[in-house]
């Protein structure tokens, strides 16, 4: 489950993010994200596009922008939220 949210005198948080089997609905935020895969593997959905991902990979996601994971174990990342 996602819980991506800035608190109002935040700019930027980190957090640390588990996507088990199946994944998580599509979502939008009103603040930057960039995600690094810490572990794992699976597939990133942005605005309908597939793009498969892997520990290693450093992903930048645009506010406002349709997005979800999936995966068929569990994926962690690392993510950080910036206030635009």
């Amino acid at each position: 489950m996602y819980q991506y949210k800035l608190k109002k005198d935040e700019d930027i948080r980190l957090t640390r993010e588990f996507v088990s089997s199946g994944g998580h609905i599509p979502h939008t935020h009103d603040f930057i994200e960039i995600a690094y895969i810490s572990g794992g593997s699976g597939t990133h959905i942005v605005n309908d596009t597939p793009y498969p991902v892997k520990r290693g990979d450093l992903i930048f996601i645009n506010f406002k922008e349709v997005h979800s994971y999936t995966t068929d174990k569990t994926m962690e990342f690392i993510n950080c939220l910036i206030s635009p």
